[in-house]
C-alpha cells in the first residue's frame, strides 16, 4: 500500500515540475518575441531598389550563388538576384526579382505570404526567436530577405538600405 502511495507522489511531483518547466518555456518565448519587436522597431527603415542591377553591389558577400526560391514557382521574371550572403559574419539570403508587371510581383507576395494584396507598394517584416524576414513589393519588383536574430536582421537591413535607394518607410 505504501509503495503505491510513493509512486503517486512521484507522478504528482513530476507533473508539477513539467508544468512549471512548460510555463517557464512559454514565458521565455513570449518575452523573446516582445524584446525582438522592441529592438526591431528601433530600426524600421525599408528601402527598395530602383533597378535590380544594383544588387551586384552585394557580390562581394556571396557565399552561395545557387540558392533556389520555393515561392517563385512558375512566375516568370525579367531578372533576378537570389544569393546567400555573409556580411560581417551575418548570414542572410536575398531573393530579388524584377517582373514584367505589378500583378506578377503581387503573385509572388501571395506565394510567400498566402494573402492577396491590392497595393503596388507593400511590405511586411517579422522577427522572432527562430529568424527574421522582410518581404517587399514595389510596383513590378519584389525582394525578400531571410536572416537570423533580430540584431543580425537590423544590420542586414542597414546594408540593404545603403544599396537600395527608394525609401518606402
Amino acid at each position: 500500500m505504501e509503495h503505491s502511495f510513493t509512486n503517486k507522489k512521484r507522478i504528482k511531483h513530476s507533473l508539477i515540475v513539467g508544468i512549471i518547466a512548460g510555463a517557464i518555456f512559454v514565458a521565455y518565448i513570449i518575452a523573446s518575441m516582445i524584446v525582438n519587436s522592441v529592438i526591431a522597431s528601433k530600426y524600421d527603415k525599408i528601402h527598395h531598389f530602383e533597378d535590380i542591377s544594383v544588387c551586384s553591389a552585394f557580390d562581394q558577400y556571396v557565399v552561395d550563388a545557387k540558392v533556389s526560391d520555393k515561392y517563385i514557382k512558375d512566375i516568370e521574371f525579367v531578372d533576378s538576384y537570389v544569393r546567400k550572403l555573409n556580411y560581417e559574419g551575418r548570414e542572410f539570403t536575398l531573393y530579388a526579382y524584377e517582373f514584367e508587371n505589378a500583378d506578377l510581383s503581387k503573385q509572388y507576395w501571395y506565394n510567400v505570404k498566402g494573402q492577396s494584396i491590392e497595393q503596388d507598394i507593400y511590405y511586411r517584416s517579422s522577427t522572432n526567436t527562430f529568424g527574421s524576414e522582410l518581404t517587399v513589393v514595389y510596383n513590378n519588383s519584389a525582394y525578400r530577405i531571410k536572416a537570423g536574430s533580430t540584431q543580425e536582421f537590423i544590420e542586414v537591413k542597414k546594408l540593404i538600405n545603403s544599396v537600395f535607394t527608394i525609401e518606402i518607410r
